[in-house]
């Protein structure tokens, strides 16, 4: 299984949006949408290839992949290493 690094930035990101989403929609949201990007994370380290490669492609970013968090309006971008 292959181990997710996050970056910095990545890190923050995921605790800005808990935080958007506890307090927008209260804490049972932000709860779900943290344990819904965890596992989601999860799941791309068991299957790294998982991703979709086409918007790195449109992007003109080889390998970039992207795969969406369920049950919300972001997803994780990620290169397999």
């Amino acid at each position: 299984m292959t181990s997710a690094r996050l970056r910095p930035l990545t890190e923050a990101d995921l605790v800005r949006r808990t935080h958007y989403y506890r307090s927008e929609a209260g804490d049972e949201i932000g709860e779900r949408f943290f344990d819904s990007a965890i596992d989601t994370l999860r799941a791309m380290e068991e299957i790294p290839g998982m991703g979709s490669l086409r918007l790195g492609e449109m992007c003109g970013v080889p390998g970039l992949r992207s795969f969406r968090i369920s049950g919300f309006p972001c997803g994780w971008f990620y290169f397999e290493r």
